[in-house]
């Protein structure tokens, strides 16, 4: 009998290819796509269909590493008190120049801050939490699901809120190092901004604004954007408003750098300050958004 499903959301258009797939050993998991607008909804359905003892979930366009079904049932075998485990998403080194800039920024601290954990190699911890774990590469014990389900609500966010919800109800969280998946990144700074955008819009919506203000880091981009927005008029006042700008501009020249020097991709480093720039503004943007929704009512969120 068979240990484990995976449960894979995916859009309404047929014409998509589902990447995945490509990577699982159908003879050793039970798969179920789901395709619908709303992710959550879509994984809640697999839920309710799968049978085996544990769940996994992942996207359409990840790609499991060969041992990733070995390393999971190990783990588990291992570790009988945890509820959930989840694994690094690291960014294919096939992908475009801009593709492999944008999973260098992400797994940098000065690009994503704490959840830059997400991205990278870390040390197994038996007590994770959402900066290191989403459900790109997540497996959970069956039992969890009887008390904890996607909100249906959120998109995207569901799964920062799912492995919240998950500790709080008392459950054990997990992150192990061994249980690999490949995510591919955005292809251009549209589909990147946009990205990064919905994920500051839903920050305020996942949880309340008191909490989130606890983390001050959240924060960061949208001071930023208000700077740089003001920095005409204050430098009239005086040129040391100039300080910050050029500390901007010095961290990402260091940090271009040190990703060629690791790397020796020189295509993708040239493009980090781009990608760094992306990202902090789009952020910036979605925070504002988001806490403006968070007045207002935004209602679901979808597929876009």
């Amino acid at each position: 009998m068979k240990r484990l499903t995976i449960i894979i959301p995916a859009p309404l258009d047929k014409n998509l290819p589902i990447e995945v797939t490509k990577t699982i050993d159908k003879k050793k998991v039970e798969i179920i796509i789901e395709r619908g607008n709303n992710p959550s909804i879509n994984r809640n359905r697999g839920i309710k269909k799968a049978k085996t003892e544990l769940v996994a979930f992942t996207n359409i366009h990840s790609k499991l590493a060969k041992n990733w079904y070995e390393e999971v049932i190990k783990f588990f075998d291992k570790n009988k008190e945890v509820s959930a485990v989840g694994g690094p998403q690291f960014t294919e080194n096939d992908g475009k120049a801009f593709q492999r800039a944008s999973g260098h920024a992400l797994k940098s601290p000065f690009g994503s801050a704490v959840v830059s954990k997400r991205y990278k190699e870390n040390k197994e911890n038996l007590d994770s939490d959402e900066t290191e774990i989403t459900s790109a590469n997540l497996i959970c014990r069956k039992s969890v699901f009887e008390k904890v389900i996607f909100n249906e609500k959120l998109y995207p966010g569901e799964d920062p809120k799912f492995v919240e919800d998950i500790k709080n109800v008392g459950f054990k969280v997990a992150y192990s190092p061994r249980i690999v998946a490949y995510n591919q990144r955005r292809p251009g700074i549209m589909a990147l901004a946009k990205q990064i955008y919905n994920y500051g819009v839903v920050r305020p919506k996942k949880e309340s604004v008191k909490k989130t203000l606890a983390k001050p880091y959240f924060f960061v981009p949208t001071i930023f954007i208000i700077y740089l927005l003001s920095i005409i008029p204050l430098t009239t006042i005086s040129k040391y408003f100039l300080i910050p700008l050029w500390a901007y501009i010095i961290l990402n020249i260091i940090v271009m750098t040190k990703t060629y020097i690791k790397t020796n991709d020189l295509e993708a480093a040239i493009m980090l300050p781009v990608v760094f720039l992306t990202i902090h503004v789009s952020y910036g943007f979605g925070i504002f958004q988001g806490l403006v929704n968070k007045i207002f009512s935004p209602g679901e969120r979808v597929y876009k």
